[in-house]
């Protein structure tokens, strides 16, 4: 998945092409990029139909892990204290634990 909801095509390294982010459109996707892919190992003149573009972190990307947990905890201890703005709702599963 990327932000912008398209597709990613960068060079890492010289000679090195990697396609990603296709957001559920995999199978086509891929298989068209691969043909580029070939066009453009067989001659590095041959135009890309998207723009290769330079590699970007995503901010706060390191915090992802801590902000998951914050969340299991925030909605197990209102459940807990019956507080839960979801109550009646079958509680998530992710897994096999309830969040």
């Amino acid at each position: 998945m990327t932000a912008d909801q398209y597709p990613h095509v960068l060079e890492p390294a010289p000679g090195i092409i990697a396609c990603l982010g296709y957001n559920g459109r995999g199978v086509a996707m891929s298989t068209a990029m691969g043909g580029q892919i070939a066009r453009r190992i067989s001659s590095e003149s041959a135009p890309f139909d998207l723009p290769i573009v330079p590699l970007k972190t995503i901010a706060f990307h390191r915090l992802w892990p801590f902000a998951v947990r914050a969340a299991i905890a925030r909605s197990r201890s209102a459940t807990r204290w019956g507080c839960n703005e979801h109550a009646g709702r079958s509680p998530a599963v992710v897994g096999g634990h309830a969040l």
